[in-house]
C-alpha cells in the first residue's frame, strides 16, 4: 500500500509541510521528498524530476542545503531497482511517483547524514483542497469518515463513495454522522485530481482510501480514530505498477 500525505481542511491548523528556520537548520529533522521516475523493462531507473523537499526552504538555489539533499536523492534512486509494469505478461516500461521519507543529520564531523525512513510509489494526488467545504461551516458536523476515491487515467476522479462514517460525540467517534455533510464531503472530493502512473506509454487509472476527520474542539482533534491507528490523514493507494525492489529502509544516502 502506498500512502500519499494530504493537508485535510480547518481540522488542521498547521500546514503539511512546515519550512526550517531560515536563521539556522536543525541539527535533525524529518522530510519528504517527492520524484518522478521512468521505470525500464528491466526495472531500471531513470529520474524524470525531484520535486521540492518537504519542511526545507527550497527555492532551486544551486548549492543550499536542500539541492544538495536532492542531487543525493536523485544519484540515489536511480542505483535502485524496480520491478516493472507488466502488459500483456511481458515486462515494459513505464513512469512513476516515488516518495521518500528520510531524517537529515548533522553527522557530527561538520557534514550531513541522510537515513531512508520509507519510499513507495504510485500515483500523486495534486488537487486535494477541501476548502470549498468549509465555506459554510455553519452546516457542517464534527465526524470522521472513510472514503473510496477512483482516478481515470485523466486524473480526474470518476467515483468517490463513503466506506464508514461516525460521528462526534464529546469523547470518541462513534455515533451517526449526518447524511447531508456526507454529500457534501463527496461532492468536493470528487473536486480533486492526480497526475497518474504511465505503463508502455499510457497514463493508467488508480484508487485509494481516504480518511478525513473534520473537527472544530479540541476534544475531537485529540480523540482517537476509528479503525486508523489514530492516523487522521493520508490517501492509502492501491498498490503500484511499479513496485520498488531495493530495500531501502535504514540506508544512508
Amino acid at each position: 500500500m502506498r500512502r500519499i500525505a494530504l493537508c485535510l481542511g480547518i481540522l488542521l491548523a498547521w500546514p503539511l509541510s512546515g519550512q526550517a528556520a531560515k536563521s539556522a537548520e536543525p541539527t535533525s529533522v524529518e522530510f519528504g521528498a517527492g520524484a518522478w521516475v521512468d521505470v525500464d523493462a528491466a526495472g531500471k531507473a531513470r529520474v524524470v524530476e525531484v520535486e521540492p523537499l518537504l519542511r526545507f526552504d527550497d527555492d532551486g538555489t544551486p548549492g543550499s542545503l536542500a539541492d544538495t539533499i536532492k542531487t543525493r536523492l536523485r544519484e540515489r534512486i536511480e542505483t535502485w531497482e524496480f520491478t516493472p509494469p507488466m502488459k500483456d505478461g511481458v515486462p515494459v516500461s513505464g513512469k512513476t511517483h516515488l516518495f521518500v521519507s528520510a531524517t537529515a543529520a548533522d553527522d557530527g564531523a561538520g557534514g550531513m547524514r541522510i537515513l531512508v525512513k520509507s519510499a513507495s510509489t504510485g500515483f500523486y494526488v495534486k488537487n486535494h483542497s477541501l476548502s470549498p467545504l468549509f465555506a459554510n461551516p455553519a452546516s457542517l458536523s464534527e465526524g470522521w469518515l472513510n472514503l473510496h476515491i477512483e482516478f481515470g487515467p485523466d486524473g480526474k476522479v470518476t467515483d468517490a463513495s463513503v466506506v464508514d462514517a461516525k460521528g462526534f460525540g464529546g469523547r470518541r467517534f462513534g455515533g451517526k454522522i449526518d447524511r447531508n455533510m456526507q454529500r457534501a464531503v463527496l461532492a468536493t472530493v470528487k473536486g480533486f485530481t492526480a497526475e497518474m502512473e504511465w505503463v508502455d506509454g499510457q497514463p493508467i487509472g488508480g484508487s485509494g482510501n481516504l480518511p478525513i476527520k473534520i473537527c472544530m474542539s479540541k476534544a475531537c482533534m485529540s480523540a482517537q480514530l476509528p479503525d486508523t491507528g489514530g492516523d487522521s490523514e493520508g490517501l492509502v493507494a492501491a498498490v503500484s505498477a511499479m513496485q520498488l525492489r531495493t530495500a531501502v529502509a535504514g540506508t544512508v544516502l
